[in-house]
């Protein structure tokens, strides 16, 4: 692996996680989204936490050049193989597939981050505009977003109010967090940690349905619960924009053009919708990044 500049304590900024399977890239993604926050942020240096065979495949097949652009920190976290769950992805309606999915190792950011100031973002939740920039300095410590609206103004979807189940507590989205290194911050990670190593009690105590491998969102909106005293009110403000919004796995991303994502939205089968995105994004076919990944970096480093 090539040398990048070591060192922590760093003022702030970005963190994603990557961990390839043998179905997609989650390297090539978060080089793409990382290409994005250097265009669209001023505050936009960007730690990349992955493994050494994810970080070898994206060395193989960019130049030093693009690696160094995109990444200001690579750190190498080897994900708990025995810990690995196994998923469905949608690629549009028409396909599916099953993979690997390495994420346990998320709820350790706290200890990984190079930042003082952190906000930790999926791969495929692509930054397309500069409201990011909005959240540094905030008076609170934490900061995650309960609310999600999809490309066709739907709110509160997945079956649920933004809840588990009816008699549940509120789902908090692990897909952005902003957090600075405090005691509370601290806490709630490690109370993750601790949900994810008795993710079984905890999925009988709020009876939430196990999808076959962690859920960080889950284990995020307990620690939430738990750290706010089993209260529901008065815990986690959102981050400057309140929602988060997405593109289901059934859409998709026909090209991408001068920073716009040119998207076709499917809500049921056989009834097709456009869009054009130029704001923040989290793109759920991952696939679709994939097959528009030239244009993407070609416009981020441009």
């Amino acid at each position: 692996m090539n040398n990048y500049p070591p060192g922590f304590n760093l003022p702030r900024g970005f963190v994603m996680f990557a961990h390839n399977n043998p179905s997609l890239d989650y390297g090539t993604m978060a080089l793409c989204n990382a290409l994005m926050i250097k265009k669209h942020l001023k505050e936009n240096k960007v730690a990349l936490i992955s493994d050494l065979g994810t970080v070898g495949h994206l060395e193989s097949n960019f130049s030093d050049v693009i690696m160094r652009k995109a990444f200001d920190r690579i750190i190498i976290n080897e994900p708990n193989a025995e810990e690995a769950g196994t998923r469905r992805f949608g690629d549009t309606r028409y396909t599916s597939f099953t993979d690997t999915y390495k994420n346990t190792n998320r709820p350790n950011i706290y200890d990984l981050t190079p930042f003082e100031e952190t906000v930790m973002i999926d791969a495929d939740y692509l930054m397309l505009d500069d409201t990011m920039d909005l959240v540094w300095d905030h008076a609170d410590d934490f900061l995650c977003n309960r609310k999600t609206v999809d490309l066709d103004h739907n709110s509160n979807n997945f079956g649920f109010d933004n809840r588990f189940n009816e008699m549940s507590i509120p789902l908090y989205w692990a897909t952005a967090i902003y957090f600075r290194k405090t005691d509370n911050s601290k806490l709630i990670f490690e109370l993750m940690n601790f949900i994810r190593e008795n993710y079984a009690y905890y999925q009988y105590l709020y009876r939430f349905n196990h999808s076959g491998y962690f859920r960080n969102d889950y284990a995020l909106s307990i620690a939430i619960h738990m750290a706010n005293n089993l209260m529901e009110y008065g815990s986690i403000n959102p981050l400057p924009i309140d929602h988060i919004l997405f593109s289901m796995e059934h859409d998709e991303m026909h090209r991408f053009d001068d920073g716009k994502c040119l998207i076709t939205s499917e809500p049921v089968q056989g009834e097709f919708y456009m869009h054009s995105v130029s704001s923040n994004l989290h793109m759920m076919n991952k696939r679709s990044i994939l097959r528009n990944k030239k244009e993407i970096i070609a416009y981020g480093i441009g």
